[in-house]
């Protein structure tokens, strides 16, 4: 609590004043506090936002979810496609994605294959929802251009999923080099007390596919 000098008649009188928002207190600021300082915060109340920091210091899944927008979009893809209120397709859908994502992951994956598998996942379902909504409507009585136009959503929906793919590809050449590569001894030809001669080349992979080669 703070107070205030006024002087009145000469004489000088202390006045008590309220705690600002954003006035330091002992211990965690409690759950009802952070809930009504968040509900000002969200309106632009500055002063109630320097009350809401001190919970998102105490307990960082606070912050971690509100600024989570690949939760976010998960969720509103999920919804999207199976509808608001319809929560146990929600729900699957949701753990579609995830389990996509574990499958597309590996066991090693570093950080930045983490962030490409999850997109891949999420790309891949709405490519996937957009694949159905475009077969449900050539079923029914839709107009050939509400058809294009849902087609085209499809297809930049596509081309979203494989730039995610392209890119996850790259990231993993790029952190997993091939490794090098082994002197075959068999091909190495040496003739004694003769000229030296160069091992014959083998023809290359795409070579013999194009020729029928096994």
């Amino acid at each position: 609590m703070s107070k205030a000098k006024v002087s009145k008649r000469g004489e000088t009188e202390s006045i008590v004043r309220a705690p600002s928002l954003t006035a330091p207190a002992a211990g965690p600021v409690s759950w009802q506090d952070y809930l009504a300082a968040y509900r000002k915060a969200a309106k632009g109340n500055d002063e109630a936002m320097g009350l809401v920091r001190r919970p998102f210091d105490e307990k960082s899944i606070r912050w971690r979810y509100l600024g989570n927008m690949e939760s976010h979009a998960r969720q509103a893809i999920a919804e999207g496609a199976s509808g608001k209120d319809n929560l146990p397709q929600i729900e699957a859908a949701l753990r579609m994605i995830a389990a996509k994502e574990a499958e597309i992951s590996r066991p090693d994956a570093s950080p930045l294959e983490k962030l490409l598998a999850a997109r891949v996942s999420i790309c891949w379902f709405e490519m996937s929802h957009l694949d159905a909504i475009v077969a449900a409507n050539t079923k029914v009585d839709v107009s050939w251009k509400q058809l294009a136009l849902l087609d085209e959503r499809r297809d930049r929906a596509d081309r979203r999923f494989r730039h995610a793919i392209k890119d996850l590809a790259t990231v993993r050449r790029l952190l997993r080099p091939a490794p090098a590569g082994q002197v075959n001894a068999g091909m190495a030809q040496v003739n004694v007390g003769g000229p030296r001669q160069s091992a014959p080349s083998a023809p290359c992979p795409t070579e013999t596919a194009a020729f029928g080669e096994p």
